[in-house]
């Protein structure tokens, strides 16, 4: 159990480091754990290995993250049991808002161009699992690679720190209403 003090509900991520330096060095900087817990002092930022664009998958560039409950649910591997076992050391987050700054073939993915500001919630198909599932979450994190998918255009009257609080919500509301409801 997690006292109400010490859940966070919505947080801006950011670290400032330049574009330029990013692109040199082909690192950044990730916010990580190595074992479950409920203890965030173990969530440590290290460099890690910038993510590179793959076919059907864009980079995007993070400028906002929030924090919801299934972040800390996961860290604590409350969800083990549900099939929510994420391979350690694991880069927690699933809702947040960017910019595309690569994609595999620029003038093959639809709607979406590198520059575009979006946000999505980073959920994995089925069962999140040891078994051969890629890791999901990763968005406490300069860059995060996502299936283009899951991306929606942000609006443009919407700050970042907004886009990526609603995510979820958002997302849960438009499947209740519109695949459920059928409205």
């Amino acid at each position: 159990h997690i006292p109400a003090s010490q859940r966070t509900r919505h947080t801006r991520a950011t670290v400032n480091m330049g574009k330029s330096d990013i692109a040199d060095i082909g690192s950044m900087l990730a916010a990580q754990y190595n074992e479950n817990s409920n203890d965030a002092s173990r969530v440590k930022i290290v460099s890690v290995p910038k993510p590179q664009p793959e076919p059907g998958l864009a980079v995007v560039r993070v400028h906002a993250a929030a924090s919801n409950p299934i972040d800390y649910k996961v860290m604590g591997g409350y969800l083990k049991g549900a099939g929510w076992a994420m391979p350690l050391p694991f880069t927690p987050g699933y809702d947040f808002s960017g910019e595309v700054s690569a994609l595999d073939d620029p003038d093959a993915n639809g709607n979406v161009r590198v520059g575009d500001e979006v946000f999505a919630v980073n959920w994995g198909q089925g069962q999140h699992d040891e078994n051969g599932v890629p890791s999901v979450g990763g968005a406490f994190a300069q860059y995060i690679k996502i299936p283009l998918s899951r991306l929606s255009l942000k609006p443009p009257g919407i700050s970042h720190a907004e886009a990526a609080a609603v995510s979820l919500v958002g997302s849960t509301a438009y499947q209740a209403l519109f695949n459920h409801l059928r409205i």
